[in-house]
Formats: C-alpha cells, structure tokens, sequence
C-alpha cells in the first residue's frame, strides 16, 4: 500500500509539468498567432498614439486573451528621439500601459518569450562607443510586471595592460535562479558573454603579452616575444622610421613595434600603460629609436640588443 502510495504522489507531483507543457505547446500551435498586421497595429497605434509611428509589433500572452502592440514612436519624421510605447486593449479600445524613452543607440529590439512559458517579454539593446570605452546593454522588460533587467558589459580601452574581456553587470543583482539560464542563454544569442581567451603564442595578445611580462616600465630592461609576419594592429599609424633590415612603426592610442625584415617577425618594444601615452616623432638608427610620449614632455629611447631591448628616459 505504501509502495501505491508513492507511486500516486510521484504520477501527481509530475501531472502540473506535464500540463504546463501541454498548454504551452497549444499556445504556441494554435494561439500565439500575430493579432494583427503590421499595417493593422499601426492603424490602431495611431488612434492613441500622436506623431511618427516607425513599427508596431502585436502579440498575446498565454493566460490572456487580450492582444497587445508595442510601438516605436516619434514626435514627428525628423525627429532623432525614439520612444516605445505599449499599448493595452481593453474592451473595445487600446490603452497605454507602458513607455521607455529611449537613451543610447537601440540597435536591435524584439517581443520574444525568453523563458518559453507563454509570457513575452521586450529585449533590446543600447551600444554607446566612444575611442575610450564601449557599452553594450541588454535589456529585457517583463511586459506583465514591467521588472526591467539590465546585463550590462563595459569595456575600457584605455588600458592595455588590463584584460580585453568586457566587465559584466546585472541589474538588479537579485534576478532569480530559475529565470537565469534562460537570460544567459538569449543574451549569449545577442552576442554577449562572448568567451575571450588569451593565448600569447598569438599576435594579437601580443600587447597584454608585453604588459604581462614588463609591467608598466618606461626604463629598464625590457622582455620580447617574437611573432611572424608583419605587425597588424587596429588603429592608425602615428609614426615610421624605416631603415634596410628594421621597420620601426607607432600607432595612434597604441604601441611601438618592431619589424625585422630579414627574419620576417615582429615585436612589441614599448606599449603605454594608458593609451593617450602613445608614442610619436620617431628618429634615430636601426638599433636604437628615439620617440616623445603624446599626453606630454617625457621622451623615451628603445635600444634593441639581440633577443631583448632596454628603455631610457
């Protein structure tokens, strides 16, 4: 009997997933159907709504049968500032239910079921870049509580010394367990959480690789790392000295590299620990190059000696 008993409670502790799952999947089959055109939701957008109208998205939720529209409005045509609107049917007509106005650059938004249980919710991203940082800022609205979560990355490129991977915040800080995966799982969709790893065997870590093995030195000795092929980096050149069997070069917000003709392979003699130090006004000879630091007075001198160079001031 006790055995019975188990076996009862086990078949009614499973019997509400089971039958979530079912309505879902009706919801999704048979009910989660677009209420209206585009053309439609702009229409009706307009009997509440004054100025431009850019997009109307209509939608319902699971345990409602009452249609939705989110709307991208503007003052007027010419107007640069967007705000989304949420409009809310109620008898025979559409109310307004909620409102963001819109602060950095929106570059991609949608009505989406992120926890796959039948209620939509608003995502959209900000991004704000700027030659110091960038921002990127996924947000996601609950469109029935109106709980707006924020998952923020924000990286300075000010340092190059520091790690390149973004500096993640979520707001608020008390999102539930549950919930999580799910928002993980659609913001990595959305380009987030990107994984960064470091390999210093590689060119392009070659600047952390340079911070890694020196520090912040402006003299002393300095320990070189030797990568094939030309240098290649992302920003423009400030400075050349070229010479028969070295190519000295500096770039804009960046470092002073070295390229050895002959043996085809290049290398770090000096990156900034802040990047408005970058150097300029390269001059001197094959083994020794002379540059002056941007944000002031100090002038360094790099002297390549074999396989590791020496800093000056």
């Amino acid at each position: 009997m006790e055995f019975l008993n188990l076996i009862v409670e086990k078949i009614f502790s499973v019997f509400p997933k089971v039958w979530r799952w079912i309505r879902y999947q009706w919801f999704k089959l048979f009910v989660n159907k677009t209420p209206y055109t585009k053309k439609e939701a702009k229409q009706i957008a307009y009997g509440v709504l004054s100025g431009h109208i850019d997009n109307a998205i209509s939608f319902r939720n699971i345990d409602e049968r009452r249609p939705y529209i989110l709307v991208e409005v503007r003052s007027s045509v010419e107007d640069h500032d967007y705000k989304f609107v949420l409009l809310k049917k109620m008898g025979n007509t559409f109310i307004q239910d909620w409102e963001f106005e819109r602060v950095l650059l929106v570059t991609d938004y949608e009505i989406v079921d992120i926890q796959k249980n039948g209620y939509h919710n608003f995502a959209f991203i900000e991004q704000s870049a700027g030659s110091g940082a960038d921002t990127k800022i996924l947000n996601i609205v609950d469109l029935i509580n109106k709980r707006h979560i924020k998952i923020i990355e924000h990286i300075d490129h000010t340092s190059p010394k520091n790690p390149h991977s973004p500096e993640v915040t979520f707001e608020p800080n008390d999102i539930d367990k549950k919930q999580l995966p799910k928002i993980e799982e659609y913001a990595a969709s959305k380009g987030l959480f990107n994984q960064n790893k470091v390999d210093f065997s590689k060119p392009e870590h070659a600047i952390q690789n340079w911070h890694r093995m020196n520090g912040e030195i402006s003299e002393g000795e300095v320990k070189l790392r030797f990568y094939s092929g030309e240098p290649v980096y992302g920003a423009s050149i400030s400075d050349t000295l070229d010479f028969e069997h070295i190519k000295w070069t500096a770039y804009f917000k960046g470092p002073l590299f070295g390229y050895l003709k002959n043996e085809d392979k290049h290398f770090v003699a000096y990156s900034p620990s802040w990047t408005y130090n970058w150097p300029k006004r390269l001059k001197g000879t094959p083994k020794k190059v002379h540059f002056e630091i941007h944000s002031g007075e100090v002038k360094l001198t790099f002297e390549l000696d074999g396989k590791s160079g020496r800093l000056t001031n």
